[in-house]
């Protein structure tokens, strides 16, 4: 959307309240009604419903808001229940309700279920002229602007203030910007022909560099994963690394040629950015771009695949999506056949597709289709949990769905389960969490002789000592985040919304206290990493561990230094068992677990997790390949691992 009035930080506005202590806006239902010099609405806000006293559904929460004690009640079956304090009501209508705590302004949107705590920084001298949604392509839920008003500390004058989702900030008023690109984290602003980055983790920064970007045309312009890239006519690439506001209020802005990945019918591909994808034609026209994927030829479709999220879109060979949303990653069978699940509103339904995209089965329409692998379907339908033949003939009904229950994934291969059979199992391998209960479960069924089994996991099964080598080719500050902080159980140093270090080129890393540290550390929540079936790996003595993870360890590119200390640590747990089955879990796994956010972003990031099975005895099994990690510029290496009981 273009707007025709915006945008650049006001910082002197949040000086005064951004120095304030964090105050807690949590109170006891038996607080007292808060009296303000002014609880009105603006001029352009209606009354909220008649039932805004009753229970509302936000999502999955649920919302009452008193307007005479100036309290918001929020619960949800996940979440602890909280009243949150209003000081003044902001804005009111049919779907938005936004209002000021003592020192933030918190936003509802009732129409999508979105609800935004902490929106930025309150100061009560600020008045709302108009808050208004506007649809944004390619999202489910929409942007939020609103104008405000407030007096210049400095002047007194009014001064017009806009805040664009909770990624924006304060901002002046442009003549004519141009709002280039936008999500919750970040947007790209064009206004008096030059460019401005926001982000929700800083102000607004011109975007101050030695590239001519005022100067140039661009044939695409787009977000990327910590701010936006820009492709102009030459086949040059231009990062504009918004999340990174430590440079003189400027944002750094990388530029790098575009280069060719691959092809697909005629076709040529390119993945710049971390989830940016550009296809051309043989011309070398754009004709598709994406921020939301990296495109890959495989077999006769095109995949433009999110590995954070877990989800594809697919193309045939005329570049027609297969279904008009993305899908969960599909799999494939023996003959190539595609079984892909269609995830609809409120239903969902799985089609098997022929090799070249051309539909040829659709089922009916479930609750939900929790996956689809080699000749069996797993669905919710009518409250339970069914496992199914492809023609959807039942197999067996394995459980009750409730809204707690989460499924993890489906295995296909060799596991072991001694409260079921003794050594390895072959078949399907269903792992489910209950969320209200905290209790881990799985279903084994084989195809051959038609059984079902029940167990509970055990506790043992976490990511366990994880830690992150970082080492830029020059003295660096490094920001890293997690995708997921809510799975940490065990940090160190302390992870404060993230870790903010200066890294060496030796590894050696200084905190803002001047503490060094070699590594970072952390520990995950079970159930955090992707549990392997085994059909691949290595299966060695507990004697022979040390050689083993020495040969292995080199292979994969690890130091000396990094393997030493991999080793210290796992050679007794290896050792104590009579055989181990090892399969070593890599980056791309990793990341669509629990992603890390690296900026700068390095220029080599190998993840790695050692999965160990205990064995009495020796097994056979299909050897791992282990590829061989280049590590080129700034390098980020991660290892960690996990023992199944």
């Amino acid at each position: 959307m273009k707007l025709t009035a915006i945008l650049l930080v006001i910082g002197i506005l949040l000086t005064g309240c951004a120095d304030q202590a964090e105050m807690s806006r949590e109170t006891d239902d038996t607080a007292a009604p808060v009296v303000t010099e002014d609880t009105t609405a603006a001029e352009t806000t209606a009354a909220l419903p008649e039932e805004s006293g009753e229970w509302r559904e936000l999502g999955y929460r649920r919302v009452r808001i008193d307007e005479t004690a100036m309290t918001v009640r929020i619960e949800s079956d996940y979440d602890e229940p909280k009243t949150v304090q209003m000081r003044k009501i902001l804005h009111r209508d049919e779907n938005l309700l936004l209002y000021a705590t003592d020192y933030d302004i918190e936003l509802m949107d009732f129409g999508s279920g979105a609800y935004y705590p902490n929106w930025f920084r309150w100061s009560g001298a600020m008045t709302v002229v108009d808050c208004q949604l506007y649809e944004r392509e390619g999202y489910a839920n929409p942007g939020v602007i609103l104008q405000m008003q407030a007096a210049d500390p400095t002047t007194g004058a009014p001064v017009n203030v806009w805040c664009m989702n909770s990624s924006a900030g304060l901002f002046t008023l442009f003549d004519e910007p141009e709002i280039l690109c936008a999500d919750e984290s970040y947007a790209l602003v064009k206004a008096d022909g030059k460019y401005y980055g926001m982000s929700q983790y800083g102000s607004l920064s011109k975007l101050v560099s030695e590239l001519p970007l005022e100067d140039k045309e661009y044939r695409n312009i787009m977000l990327s994963w910590n701010g936006a890239e820009l492709l102009d006519a030459e086949g040059t690439v231009y990062e504009v690394d918004i999340l990174e506001l430590n440079h003189g209020n400027a944002a750094l802005v990388r530029e790098y040629p575009l280069t060719i990945e691959g092809e697909f019918n005629g076709y040529r591909y390119a993945n710049p950015g971390r989830y940016n994808a550009y296809l051309f034609d043989a011309d070398g026209a754009l004709v598709m771009a994406s921020n939301d994927g990296r495109f890959a030829a495989k077999g006769e479709l095109l995949w433009c695949e999110n590995d954070a999220t877990g989800t594809v879109m697919l193309y045939d060979k005329n570049l027609r999506p297969l279904y008009h949303n993305k899908m969960p990653l599909p799999h494939y069978t023996e003959d190539g056949r595609v079984l892909a699940v269609c995830q609809g509103d409120p239903y969902s339904f799985y089609r098997i597709y022929s090799p070249d995209g051309v539909p040829e089965y659709e089922s009916g329409l479930y609750d939900k289709v929790l996956t689809v692998i080699d000749e069996v379907a797993l669905v919710v339908d009518g409250g339970e949990v069914k496992l199914l033949n492809l023609d959807e003939s039942e197999i067996v009904t394995l459980c009750g769905w409730h809204d707690s229950l989460f499924f993890h994934e489906a295995l296909t291969g060799y596991f072991k389960s001694e409260n079921l059979l003794d050594g390895l199992v072959e078949g399907y391998y269903f792992m489910f969490e209950d969320r209200l209960t905290g209790i881990s479960f799985e279903y084994c069924y084989s195809p051959k002789t038609g059984e079902v089994h029940y167990y509970e996991v055990p506790d043992g099964y976490a990511y366990a000592k994880p830690v992150l080598y970082l080492y830029p080719e020059t003295e660096t500050e490094v920001r890293v985040t997690f995708e997921h902080p809510e799975r940490l159980t065990t940090v160190y140093p302390a992870y404060d919304g993230g870790w903010q270090v200066t890294a060496s080129p030796d590894g050696t890393l200084t905190d803002e206290r001047g503490r060094s540290y070699y590594c970072l550390y952390w520990e995950e929540e079970q159930m955090t990493v992707s549990r392997t079936d085994f059909a691949e790996g290595f299966c060695v003595a507990g004697e022979d561990s040390a050689d083993f993870l020495e040969d292995a360890l080199a292979q994969l590119g690890f130091t000396d230094k990094e393997a030493n200390e991999f080793i210290i640590y796992w050679l007794p747990i290896l050792e104590q068992n009579p055989y181990n089955l090892i399969w070593f879990e890599l980056t791309g796994s990793r990341e669509a677990a629990n992603a890390l956010n690296i900026s700068p972003k390095p220029d080599s990031l190998l993840r790695m997790a050692m999965h160990i099975l205990p064995l009495a005895e020796a097994a056979d099994i299909t050897p791992q390949k282990l590829p061989q990690f280049a590590r080129d510029g700034f390098v980020a290496v991660e290892w960690g691992g996990v023992v199944y009981e």
